[in-house]
């Protein structure tokens, strides 16, 4: 497992919590639309 993952799971874990994905993205150094448009289709399958 890579520190990748980790943190891809972290994020797909706190978007499914519904965490305020402002506050996702600030934790991953994203930008919001960044953090939505990777991880929403996820999210949206389960």
């Amino acid at each position: 497992m890579r520190i990748h993952d980790i943190r891809h799971s972290v994020v797909t874990i706190l978007l499914t919590e519904e965490v305020p994905a402002i506050t996702v993205a600030s934790l991953v150094g994203h930008d919001v639309s960044t953090t939505v448009s990777k991880y929403a289709q996820q999210i949206r399958t389960g």
